[in-house]
């Protein structure tokens, strides 16, 4: 496989990642900001692409849900608060108006 190939299929998956930022120390009850970017470009082959739902869950339950349109940029940065109750996994999923997704996770731990 060339060098490439390799950077293009590293490429591809990046592009359907969401980056997902959360503070280190949350303490229980604190409000915290919970980041998401989301690596998803605005033209592909032609065709105009575009967000057009996103959700964000603690522990596989939705907190928080957007309806985007094609106002929306490349790459959008999204920013929720949440107040911090117990760890678990967060995650942001996405779909776009060609049906594609992408998602990310990261763990949240609350000191107690």
């Amino acid at each position: 496989m060339s060098a490439l190939s390799t950077l293009g299929g590293r490429l591809s998956r990046r592009l359907e990642e969401v980056q997902i930022s959360l503070p280190e120390n949350a303490k229980q009850g604190e409000i915290i900001e919970i980041r998401a970017l989301i690596l998803h470009p605005s033209q592909s082959e032609g065709k105009t692409l575009f967000i057009e739902e996103v959700a964000f869950a603690l522990g596989g339950k939705t907190f928080c849900h957007f309806d985007l349109s094609s106002m929306s940029s490349a790459n959008p940065y999204l920013a929720v608060p949440l107040r911090a109750e117990k760890s678990g996994m967060i995650s942001a999923h996405w779909r776009n108006n060609q049906g594609q997704t992408g998602s990310g996770q990261k763990f949240l731990s609350i000191a107690e």
